[in-house]
Formats: C-alpha cells, structure tokens, sequence
C-alpha cells in the first residue's frame, strides 16, 4: 500500500519589492489615460506657466515620465501633462509606482513640488552659465528663469568700481606731452558712448574730440593735440 505524504501548499506569488537596482517600469500612455489629482495644491494652471512648460518640451522632448499608478492617477507631472496636451502631443512616458502606498502617494505630491525650494544659487556661478549661454546664442528664456532675473545676474559680473575695469594700465609719468598710448575708439551708438563715459568718469559729448585718461591729466595737457597724422615724423 502507497504511503501518502502531505504535501505544502505553495505560497501566493507576490510581485517583487522594487529595488534600486531594477530597472523602473516605463510606459508609454495616451495622456486621455492619465487621472490629475483634484486635489494638487500646485497652482500651476496660469496661460503663461503652461506656455513656458510646453516652450520646454518643444526644445528639449518629453524627457522626464509623469509618475502615475496603473489606475491612471497622476502622481507627479501635472504641468508637464498640460505643458504636453498644449503641444498637441497624444503620448507621454509614465513611470509607474505601483508598489507605493496611498500615504506615500500623497506624501512624494507634496515632497517633489516642496524639495525644489531647499537649495539655493551661487549667483556667480549662475551668472556665469547665464553668460556662456549667450556667447552660444541660445533663447535663455528656456532656462525657467525670467529675463528681469538674468539681467540682474548679468550684471553682477561687471565691477563694483568701474574704475576696475583700467587695472593693468601703466600710470601717465612721462616728462614728455605726448601721450604714452592713443587709442581710437569707436562706438556704435549713443548708448554706448555714454556707457564708456560712465566707465572712464568723464563726460563725453557730440563736440569731444579726445580726452586724457586718467582725468587728473586733462587740466595740464588742455590745448595739446592729439591727431596721429600731426605727430607722424616728428621727434
């Protein structure tokens, strides 16, 4: 006679509890599947911010997946979502959270939007990148940051004391009337002549012909004569 055995019942499969070394699960959705949360305290619904978030995506793709549950509720990317739909796009990338709870769900809304805030700028080094930007004549609206703010940071890189801006020019010591260097300057426009007048601390007019720089030396040399073509020649 058989001896029967009593077998174990097999334990339920549960899916496994991701770690960070899996892959995250990313999926492409029609956005007609994805559920806002009504209640996001984000206000993010101005013209102008959408705008800006769909400027960002026509430059750069859909880069960043809305994080979202497999029922459709939309986690993360609210205005990426409409950044999205203004565009006309059907599609985006979701990363699922399957494996969050409801409270992690609610917890990470407020923790992404919240932890934007907790650094700040090295306004030098911002400047800076504002700077390389525009040498590469790249549209720095792109960059989020408003044009008030990047003008602001732009001039930060100027000298606080425009007299700064001659260091490294040798002193006016000479015994002679002749000036040790002459330089020609040419400006595109008005604007520009009085920026260069503001730098040298001189007032400069339609009328001015040459001036001495440092302005000290203008009252010793007033009736000398600057033209290069009366100078060619003599000793």
């Amino acid at each position: 006679m058989a001896k029967l055995t009593k077998r174990k019942r097999p334990e339920p499969s549960r899916p496994p509890t991701p770690t960070a070394k899996q892959s995250p699960l990313i999926e492409v959705w029609p956005v007609s599947r994805l559920i806002p949360y009504i209640r996001n305290p984000r206000k993010n619904d101005s013209p102008e911010i959408i705008d800006r978030i769909a400027s960002s995506i026509k430059e750069f793709g859909f880069k960043t997946p809305v994080l979202a549950k497999s029922d459709g509720t939309l986690i993360d990317g609210h205005l990426r979502l409409k950044g999205a739909i203004k565009l006309g796009l059907k599609q985006v990338p979701v990363l699922l959270c399957d494996e969050w709870t409801d409270a992690q769900v609610r917890s990470f809304r407020l923790l992404v939007n919240r932890s934007a805030t907790w650094a700040t700028f090295d306004e030098e080094l911002l400047a800076l990148e504002f700077a390389d930007l525009t040498d590469l004549d790249f549209d720095l609206t792109l960059t989020g940051f408003d044009l008030s703010e990047i003008d602001k940071l732009s001039g930060q890189l100027a000298p606080d004391n425009p007299q700064d801006n001659w260091k490294g020019m040798p002193d006016f010591q000479q015994e002679d009337l002749s000036s040790k260097y002459s330089v020609i300057v040419h400006f595109a426009g008005q604007e520009n002549l009085q920026e260069f007048a503001r730098l040298v601390g001189q007032p400069l007019t339609d009328k001015t012909k040459s001036i001495w720089y440092p302005k000290a030396e203008i009252g010793h040399y007033a009736d000398k004569r600057y033209a290069a073509s009366e100078s060619d020649g003599q000793s």
